[in-house]
């Protein structure tokens, strides 16, 4: 569904709902008020997840325009980065969230918490970037 926003030019609606999809008080209350069990636990992780692969495509976009004429250097460099990310995620941050279901959904929390504030700053960046457009 993604690539096929993308594709019919949506880019910055498709990230703004995928970041809609990412909230993450669905995974924060079963995480603390539902015991754990599979279905519970499982489907907030699928609902972040389907909003992360929406709002992918479009990030990628955006950032391979800022790198017209390198979009290859730009696209390796990101694909890079985020498995460095998430290999140090997974092997520093992770071990400590472990110790409990409640402490993993207040991790997830924390990550989108700083996606989103991240995905505001660049779209308040490329507003004062694009009023300073000059044809």
């Amino acid at each position: 569904m993604a690539p096929l926003l993308v594709a019919c030019g949506v880019d910055r609606r498709a990230g703004d709902a995928g970041l809609v999809l990412d909230r993450y008080a669905v995974n924060l209350i079963v995480c603390w008020f539902v015991p754990p069990g599979v279905p519970w636990n499982v489907l907030p992780i699928m609902i972040y997840t389907y909003g992360g692969s929406i709002v992918m495509p479009s990030a990628r976009l955006l950032m391979l325009d800022l790198f017209p004429r390198m979009r290859g250097m730009a696209s390796s460099l990101q694909s890079f980065a985020q498995f460095a990310l998430a290999g140090f995620t997974s092997g520093t941050i992770a071990p400590f969230l472990a110790v409990s279901v409640q402490a993993l959904s207040l991790g997830m929390a924390g990550f989108t918490t700083a996606s989103v504030v991240l995905w505001l700053v660049y779209q308040n960046r490329a507003r004062a970037h694009l009023k300073r457009w000059q044809p």
